[in-house]
């Protein structure tokens, strides 16, 4: 989950799929189960959510569904005194914070994996290649890099990325201390974890 605080909201559900040859994971994109509005009512995304897992036949229980979302997903809100996990929570996802990460050693680490053709895309997942080919560091006029930029542009195409990119952190990156609380090593995950993830 990237949620749109003040823009769009980016939700990818991600197949995670062991190798028959070395007993790898692999991450399988589903083209057809992303999903990205341009706003941030949480119920009625919760609703599309739910009906999309219905499409691609998924019947088990949310809840029980591992989803990851972005670092600060357990802040509570002055306002409320709800988070975005309380709210999303009582519409049926128990929304994980990733892991505390260095965004470029994980965008390095990605960039590793598709070289690699260790992530798969399903046929419908064209707007979400787009999105990664596009996913960039900020640029100046000359079209440099700009030196010590610490994150990508904020853009059109970085929702997806950033969905993406708080999954693969907290599923393959080494966790930092702070959060290993919320980690389960996948030797420990049964094979319904490893399909039914977010």
């Amino acid at each position: 989950f990237d949620f749109g605080f003040v823009d769009a909201t980016s939700v990818g559900i991600v197949q995670l799929s062991r190798s028959e040859l070395n007993g790898s994971i692999k991450p399988i994109i589903l083209g057809k189960a992303w999903l990205e509005v341009n706003h941030t009512k949480y119920d009625e995304i919760a609703k599309v959510l739910k009906e999309m897992l219905r499409n691609i036949g998924y019947r088990g229980d949310t809840l029980a569904l591992r989803c990851i979302g972005d670092p600060q997903v357990k802040q509570r809100a002055v306002a409320t005194g709800k988070s975005l996990h309380d709210l999303y929570k009582e519409q049926g996802f128990n929304i994980e914070a990733a892991p505390v990460h260095s965004i470029k050693a994980t965008l390095d680490e990605i960039n590793k994996w598709f070289g690699e053709s260790r992530i798969f895309f399903d046929s419908e997942a064209i707007p979400i290649i787009k999105s990664a080919e596009n996913w960039a560091w900020p640029i100046d006029n000359a079209g440099n890099v700009i030196p010590g930029s610490t994150n990508p542009k904020h853009d059109q195409f970085s929702h997806a990325g950033k969905s993406f990119e708080y999954g693969f952190a907290y599923h393959f990156m080494q966790k930092s201390e702070e959060s290993k609380q919320i980690s389960t090593s996948y030797d420990e995950m049964s094979e319904s974890d490893v399909l039914g993830s977010i």
